[in-house]
């Protein structure tokens, strides 16, 4: 299953979050990829500009380091990532409720195979689940959809 997530993945990465949070990540990711699903990243969006700015941020602190470095290389590794360069435009019904903020999630979602994003923002839920096709999970959600031997953080 190809997966877009937002960048609630990063933000758990951030030296100053949780660390359980940043140990979910590397589990999550493990996991996934374990089970044969991808994560779906485009090159050139908010979620690819938050990778590169953390990479010169917070290159420094190890948990993280370790972390962004293994995301890192998954983005060449098509069994792992699926990289998108021009994700396809919204129309349809989803182009009129899609929060501007997050037109590029969505774009990613009709633009893998899949059509999921997985989010911690239940607005975006509310807003787009179901519109034109695209599935909008929960981690939580996602994690039991998927039946991932995980517990996603508060």
């Amino acid at each position: 299953m190809d997966i877009v997530p937002n960048e609630w993945l990063l933000d758990y990465l951030n030296p100053a979050s949780d660390p359980r949070k940043r140990r979910f990540v590397v589990d999550f990711l493990n996991s996934l990829w374990k089970n044969g699903h991808r994560i779906v990243i485009g090159r050139s969006t908010k979620f690819g500009s938050k990778f590169h700015r953390f990479m010169k941020e917070f290159g420094y602190c190890p948990g993280t380091k370790a972390a962004l470095s293994m995301l890192s290389k998954a983005f060449y590794d098509s069994e792992k990532t699926m990289l998108i360069e021009s994700p396809e435009r919204l129309c349809g019904e989803i182009s009129k409720k899609a929060p501007e903020d997050d037109e590029y999630l969505l774009e990613l979602g009709f633009s893998s195979n899949d059509k999921l994003i997985v989010t911690t923002d239940r607005r975006l839920k509310e807003r787009c689940n179901g519109v034109d096709g695209i599935q909008i999970l929960l981690i939580g959600e996602l994690i039991n959809e998927l039946k991932l031997d995980l517990v996603a953080p508060e």
